[in-house]
């Protein structure tokens, strides 16, 4: 990613997290979704208004979409968020190597 991208994208958290304290709690709006892509069932998290901007919150390693958990509620009054699992990880299906890497 860029140095622009980056600084885009901190700057965008800045704002929507410099409100914070602010900002009402959203828990009840978390739905939690699975999803078969090639066979694999992925699970997501979503919250936030349909039509508002989306922000998609990708997990770090090893962990899962649970360590967005309260960076979830604030921002999800002003953005539409999508928090998925990847596979292997969280409640996403975990498959064999043989099957993911093709028999490799």
């Amino acid at each position: 990613m860029n140095r622009i991208a980056n600084y885009v994208i901190a700057t965008a958290l800045y704002a929507a997290t410099a409100q914070a304290a602010t900002l009402p709690s959203t828990n009840a709006m978390t739905t939690y979704h699975r999803v078969q892509v090639d066979g694999v069932g992925i699970f997501y998290r979503e919250a936030g208004p349909d039509k508002a901007p989306t922000i998609v919150l990708l997990h770090g390693f090893p962990s899962s979409s649970r360590e967005f958990d309260t960076l979830i509620p604030l921002l999800a009054t002003k953005y539409h968020l999508i928090a998925p699992d990847y596979p292997g990880f969280g409640l996403s299906d975990a498959p064999s190597p043989t099957d993911w890497y093709g028999g490799l």
